[in-house]
């Protein structure tokens, strides 16, 4: 029942089957039922700190990746095959009558059971990996470069209106961007990228988000007494 809004797509959907749980019950794997009418199986992030610890660089490129790649979310599911039945009051917010109902955002603290109890939690279909642009460009000019292309030769290959998007992917400074997953398959088109760059880029997953943008900074959001010491020394 939980809400899943897509950044890739701009779509909604809900999760309405857990397929495998880890060990301490956190979703694994789950199955989500999207407003267009598909549905897919998504990996669900439990720790990105592990998750970008299967990635192995090796003088700014990747060198391995682990088998976790091996994720298996772009196949979409045909509910009638599935046959599920569908609660509908799944997802519907349920009246909070806890200890922070009348309290300000301000005296919630560092609570997760505060925030979670007063405010809706819901999953986030991002990339899996914390994706460096900057290895993206570099990898994206090399092939460019191998194919003969100069940078307005590669733009020239898309259609008119992505006169001013392609060479935002190979730029390394304030102005690069990331293609998109739609994207990147058409940039594989005309470059032939590798497989281990594309489960690198385009691997998706769920993330729980909790917190609403509100009024009040939650703790975590200010700097350390460490690093206002470490800037301090700058003006010694």
């Amino acid at each position: 029942g939980y809400d899943v809004n897509d950044t890739f797509e701009q779509r909604r959907g809900k999760i309405f089957n857990v397929l495998e749980k880890r060990e301490n019950g956190f979703p694994k794997y789950a199955l989500v039922n999207w407003n267009d009418g598909t549905i897919t199986k998504e990996y669900v992030i439990f720790s990105e700190e592990k998750v970008n610890s299967n990635l192995s660089f090796n003088n700014g490129a990747i060198s391995e990746i682990n088998k976790i790649t091996g994720i298996d979310n772009r196949i979409d599911f045909n509910i009638e095959k599935l046959n599920i039945e569908f609660n509908e009051n799944n997802g519907k917010k349920v009246n909070y009558n806890g200890k922070f109902k009348d309290e300000k955002r301000v005296n919630w603290g560092a609570s997760p059971g505060a925030r979670a109890s007063v405010d809706s939690e819901f999953f986030s279909l991002q990339r899996l990996y914390d994706v460096d642009q900057n290895i993206v460009a570099d990898y994206l000019n090399k092939l460019r470069v191998k194919k003969g292309l100069t940078k307005v030769g590669l733009t020239k290959l898309f259609p008119k209106e992505y006169k001013h998007t392609v060479g935002h992917w190979l730029r390394k400074d304030l102005g690069g961007s990331l293609p998109s997953m739609k994207d990147w398959f058409l940039l594989s088109s005309f470059l032939g990228l590798e497989e281990w760059m594309t489960n690198y880029v385009c691997k998706r997953a769920l993330k729980l988000q909790a917190v609403k943008n509100g009024e009040f900074k939650l703790p975590r959001d200010f700097i350390s007494n460490s690093f206002v010491d470490e800037l301090s020394k700058l003006y010694e």
